[in-house]
């Protein structure tokens, strides 16, 4: 559980190889949280601001578009999988359930 907003979310790593199955979910109140998913080739920086920039790809469905609140898929390789939790509207508390198989 945690507390994130669109201009500032909350980051997750996940370490994973290849052919694993990756399952994500999130809830909050009025399903105002979302979350994306990077490739381990993603970078994070800090903006001006403090916040986080993120740059990389995202995998298939889990993207900044999506708007996910569940997704499964299977790990195209090894490395460390951002997950990036955030509001789609101001702030909101959030569960987020992460498993790897």
């Amino acid at each position: 559980t945690g507390q994130a907003s669109s201009a500032n979310p909350a980051l997750y790593y996940v370490a994973g190889t290849y052919g694993q199955t990756l399952s994500v979910s999130v809830t909050s109140a009025g399903n105002n949280a979302s979350f994306r998913v990077y490739h381990p080739d993603a970078t994070v920086a800090l903006g001006a601001n403090g916040l986080p920039i993120i740059a990389g790809p995202p995998l298939p469905n889990a993207g900044a578009n999506d708007n996910a609140a569940a997704w499964i898929g299977s790990l195209p390789g090894p490395g460390k999988y951002l997950i990036v939790v955030g509001a789609k509207s101001g702030s909101t508390a959030y569960s987020l359930t992460v498993t790897l198989q």
